[in-house]
């Protein structure tokens, strides 16, 4: 089977599922409180670090997971409407699989590094936990090791991080889910292009009708994909959106 950059593409994706797996496992049995990150406690230095990490992990493999999949199906979609032009072989080679993906992960690691940097681990607390973080743990505990955002950040009442979590949910949840409904709608429409074409080249060889019904299945399942990303992202950046605006401890409401 011939490598190219859809199957790259989805090696990536299959790639962010497996690593996002991993990190919710660490956090189901080593977190304590698995919905709030600055909830994250304990009396061991490093495992905060790791509590953290796996917290950045999260946000960075699913953002990108998002974004492979919006680019898998803009892909497909151009090879689909130019299949004569010339400039798709370079599109189609997996070496331009490989530059989508490094360039996905690195803009989405910027957001990742910027959010881990508001972070800041202190040692003996001597005030209590926010009060989202009394459903798990005692807030009025004196944990040896938690989380407070940087001084900038409370300086600048917690705007900087606010507007973080809100562009954080457009680019991650908000935008795919509107790019995958417009991209299945054109796909779906190519699809229909296509088998136009198909019947009228029944006639020709059984080695070209059968890579255009590979090319067909591989847009189908494409479609599928962006379907029920849209099914699975777009509530979550709702979610991520009311839980930014509407925490308990917010004083500017």
């Amino acid at each position: 089977m011939r490598t190219s950059s859809i199957n790259v593409l989805m090696i990536g994706i299959a790639t962010c599922d497996l690593f996002t797996m991993f990190v919710m496992i660490y956090k189901y049995f080593q977190l304590v409180d698995r919905e709030f990150p600055e909830c994250i406690t304990s009396d061991s230095l490093l495992k905060v670090y790791m509590d953290v990490t796996a917290w950045s992990l999260q946000y960075h493999f699913r953002r990108c997971r998002c974004w492979l999949e919006i680019m898998m199906a803009s892909v497909r979609f151009v090879i689909m409407r130019r299949m004569s032009d010339v400039r798709n072989a370079k599109l189609i080679n997996h070496k331009a699989g490989f530059v989508i993906i490094a360039i996905i992960f690195i803009s989405s690691g910027l957001l990742t590094v910027t959010w881990q940097y508001e972070c800041q681990v202190i040692e003996n607390r001597n005030y209590s936990l926010a009060v989202n973080c009394a459903h798990y743990q005692n807030i009025y505990s004196n944990p040896k090791y938690s989380l407070v955002l940087r001084p900038l950040s409370n300086m600048a009442g917690e705007i900087i991080v606010r507007v973080y979590f809100i562009l954080d949910s457009i680019v991650s949840n908000f935008i795919p889910s509107i790019a995958f409904p417009l991209l299945t709608i054109f796909l779906i429409r190519e699809i229909r292009k296509v088998d136009e074409i198909r019947e009228v080249l029944r006639r020709n060889s059984v080695t070209e009708e059968s890579e255009e019904r590979n090319g067909g299945l591989t847009a189908k399942l494409i479609v599928v994909m962006t379907i029920t990303s849209f099914f699975s992202e777009a509530p979550l950046g709702i979610i991520a959106t009311v839980k930014t605006f509407l925490q308990r401890t917010d004083k500017m409401l």
